[in-house]
């Protein structure tokens, strides 16, 4: 009966944008199917937290020693510069409308918030 309604809000209702996306964000917030919250963190105490559960020393060794191979990789390092490059001939030399332009700053941005994590992960960075 849910799923009924909501289709029926969605699709016939005379209901404003700004209503349907706060109907679709409550339903995918209920269904879980989106992250609503950071999945690295740190509690109030400073322990690191991975989708909102404590880390025990094992696994934040783990982490810890895989994000530094991760930032050391050559081969990631080689495909970050390739993405990059790629993202600003799409968004700069290419751009034809204003969405390769932000497909291109959208690319360039997921790899800084990806060296951003890992270098938590590691330990060089604060959690924000």
């Amino acid at each position: 009966m849910f799923i009924k309604l909501v289709i029926f809000l969605l699709t016939r209702a005379k209901i404003s944008n700004e209503n349907r996306l706060s109907l679709t964000n409550a339903v995918l917030d209920k269904l879980g199917a989106l992250p609503v919250r950071d999945a690295i963190r740190q509690d109030e105490t400073g322990a690191l937290l991975v989708n909102d559960r404590p880390v025990d020393l094992e696994t934040a060794k783990l982490l810890r020693e895989s994000a530094r191979g991760a930032l050391n990789s050559m081969a990631l390092k080689v495909v970050r510069e390739q993405v990059e490059f790629a993202a600003i001939t799409v968004g700069v030399h290419q751009a034809t409308d204003p969405w390769a332009m932000i497909f291109g700053k959208s690319a360039i941005w997921y790899h800084q918030q990806q060296e951003k994590y890992l270098k938590i992960l590691v330990g060089q960075e604060d959690v924000v």
